[in-house]
């Protein structure tokens, strides 16, 4: 035992070390961008498809002579703007479905002005010059591109809603999951069982297990699969899944092992968390030190919704129906599975939508 929590603690010094020198350096990260969101809607039938974009970011209101050009794809039609001036360094401008997003890196923010020239299917369009862009590091604005037979009608959109959003809510849709899930099982299995009250405090005590290994799929992995996240996001939720699958199989072994293995099961998985977290922040410091980028391409946002009920469903009813020791039937779990996370589905949108 000395031998093991000697190694134990060499690997925690040697990983301080690891956090210290990452810290050392932080101050010498670039300023994030600035982020400009584009959003296209068209009335027109059939809708034409979008190619490629110019974002002309100008001088004066008037926009006689273009600082610089940000594009995706290639504006090659009648009516695109013919050897533009390249973008500066760093800068991106990225499309998927009906969204694009443009980012302006430091010091390149002493623009306001802006105009989009887009090539269609049918035809190339382009809006009227604005301002409004953004003038300081990090900054973000929004607009909405109406697509019009002729021409484009760009305004603020007041209902944008930044992709990484939904991770602000981390912590209270936790509590709030596990209320809900908890009085839904707490009805469930009193109405299919009608155990003893320690034996229904025991089955309640799973399913709070449980929702703390589904919970960061749910929240964390599924949604940096959508378009437009972080891409260092990506990373992490990569270390993360695999985290949850091995204290799955963990929770698993020890409920089934005789009383001296699930102590040390016990007592093991007890010790590795804090150490798993320690792993978790180096992962978050290494990729996500000084990196702006956006992984553009992903799942929708209803594919993505979509995909994660159905594994939060089966995930949580075949653990249900393991760790009950099929005391349970696969209909009884199944249904309970589903009337939890619907509830607690039900209760997210009321609460934070």
């Amino acid at each position: 035992m000395n031998t093991v929590v000697k190694r134990s603690l060499l690997w925690l010094f040697l990983f301080s070390l690891l956090l210290l020198g990452r810290g050392s350096v932080s101050a010498n990260a670039a300023p994030p961008p600035a982020k400009l969101w584009f959003t296209f809607e068209s009335a027109l039938s059939p809708s034409p498809s979008l190619e490629a974009v110019q974002l002309i970011v100008c001088t004066t209101e008037a926009c006689e002579s273009p600082a610089f050009v940000q594009r995706y794809a290639v504006c090659d039609a009648a009516g695109c703007l013919l050897n533009p001036p390249g973008p500066p360094d760093r800068a991106t401008f990225e499309c998927s479905g009906n969204r694009c997003l443009g980012t302006i890196p430091y010091p390149y923010f002493e623009h306001e002005y802006f105009m989009l020239i887009v090539q269609f299917s049918d035809r190339v369009r382009q809006s009227a010059v604005l301002g409004g862009m953004p003038t300081e590091w990090g900054g973000e604005s929004a607009w909405l591109i109406r697509v019009q037979d002729e021409a484009l009608v760009v305004q603020v959109d007041a209902d944008f809603v930044d992709p990484y959003q939904p991770y602000s809510n981390l912590l209270p849709g936790f509590a709030l999951t596990l209320v809900v899930e908890l009085i839904v099982a707490g009805v469930g299995l009193w109405f299919w069982k009608r155990e003893e009250r320690a034996s229904l405090a025991g089955r309640l005590l799973l399913v709070g297990l449980i929702n703390l290994l589904t919970y960061p799929m749910v929240w964390l992995v599924f949604p940096s699969l959508r378009q437009f996240q972080p891409r260092y996001l990506r990373t992490m939720s990569l270390y993360v899944g695999i985290a949850m699958l091995v204290y799955a199989a963990a929770l698993v072994w020890i409920y089934f092992s005789d009383k001296r293995k699930r102590l040390l099961g016990i007592i093991l998985t007890s010790v590795s968390l804090p150490l798993t977290g320690f792993c978790l922040l180096f992962v978050l410091i290494v990729a996500g030190y000084g990196s702006y980028e956006v992984a553009i391409p992903g799942l929708s946002s209803e594919l993505a919704l979509l995909f994660t009920e159905l594994f939060v469903v089966v995930a949580e009813g075949a653990l249900l129906f393991v760790l009950s020791r099929k005391s349970l039937s696969i209909l009884q779990v199944g249904v309970l599975s589903l009337l939890m996370n619907l509830a607690s589905f039900l209760a997210g949108q009321a609460v934070f939508h």
